[in-house]
């Protein structure tokens, strides 16, 4: 229960906040984004680690989405998301691909659907997602 709550109350502020991370086009300026509280994500313990591929950052999905206090359900045509009362499904979608046996999905999936903001840093493995 209290993790549901806690997931509520982040998206209920990434909601928020989410027009001034619009307003910056996909374009985040790290010191505007330090005014929120990003959860932290290590990539060192994910089985393939996120890489650009085609100019796009490519996260793997059950990781971070699991590191943001999401449910990832697998099914035997579909995957599950699940995050603040709300589900997305991927059933074989064109935006996912698979590497090293895992979904991997543009960063801009969680921008787009989770209201956030990913800083990825390569130099030291971390995965930062901003919602407030």
């Amino acid at each position: 229960m209290k993790v549901k709550l806690r997931v509520s109350m982040i998206l209920a502020a990434a909601l928020t906040v989410f027009g001034a991370f619009a307003a910056l086009g996909g374009q985040y300026d790290e010191a505007q984004l330090h005014e929120y509280q990003p959860i932290v994500i290590y990539t060192e313990d994910a089985d393939v680690p996120p890489m650009e591929l085609a100019g796009r950052l490519y996260l793997p999905l059950r990781f971070v989405a699991e590191g943001m206090g999401a449910t990832v359900e697998w099914l035997p045509q579909m995957v599950l998301v699940e995050f603040g009362g709300r589900t997305f499904n991927f059933m074989g979608d064109a935006i996912t691909t698979i590497i090293g046996g895992r979904t991997m999905v543009p960063a801009a999936f969680f921008e787009q659907h989770f209201d956030a903001a990913i800083v990825w840093d390569e130099d030291y493995g971390i995965i930062r997602v901003y919602t407030q």
